[in-house]
């Protein structure tokens, strides 16, 4: 089982499903990321707590348990692995391999294609779904100074996105132009201001 390092999972996390939600683990059948295109892993959680792991057609038996506190025990092989949730919905299953920072992604195989063999393109495809089309519709208030510059900053990028008083801000949450993740630091005292959270304090 190849595991990967996967910096996204702090953004996306609380849009996740909860692993004890066992109908999503065991009605799918999860192809396991490897980024090779010649070879399909598919994982296979039984009702009855038999693993099944299809290698281009080659089958493996092994057991699965469900641990009550968010975890997954993998036993295959002559090997097992703890693996806690990381992320769960409908395409995703993304499991963290206890005590490190790597990930084992799966999709669900009705939603495989080329595309999702990368960790790139599933970087893509859950910050397309997730991140880019949450917009937080917070309460500015109005009397804030309109002489007050904030420059906007992408933290996945860091790059500037430009320069913009408290009025230009507001229109382009209103225009759905603002992420929650985005973040915008004061040009005047240097404070940081997320998106999400944002109310414009002196």
């Amino acid at each position: 089982m190849k595991t990967f390092i996967f910096d996204l999972m702090p953004k996306i996390k609380r849009y996740s499903k909860e692993l004890d939600d066992l109908t999503l683990l065991k009605n799918k059948n999860w192809v396991a990321v490897n980024e090779l295109d010649d070879q399909k892993t598919v994982y296979i959680f039984d009702k009855k707590n038999r693993l099944i792991v299809s290698n281009s057609g080659e089958v493996t038996l092994g057991e699965w348990s469900y641990l009550n506190n968010n975890s997954v025990l993998i036993s295959l092989r002559d090997s097992s692995f703890l693996l806690n949730h990381g992320f769960l919905d409908d395409v995703f299953l993304i499991l963290n391999q206890d005590g490190t920072d790597k990930y084992a992604l799966f999709i669900n195989e009705n939603e495989f294609t080329n595309a999702l063999i990368s960790i790139d393109g599933i970087q893509n495809y859950l910050t397309n779904k997730y991140l880019k089309n949450n917009f937080t519709r917070a309460n500015y208030r109005t009397d804030f100074p309109m002489g007050r510059i904030f420059l906007k900053i992408n933290p996945l990028t860091l790059n500037e996105e430009g320069r913009y008083n408290d009025v230009q801000i507001r229109d382009l949450n209103k225009k759905g132009k603002l992420l929650s993740y985005d973040k915008l630091v004061s040009v005047k005292d240097k404070k940081t201001y997320f998106v999400k959270d944002i109310l414009f304090d002196n």
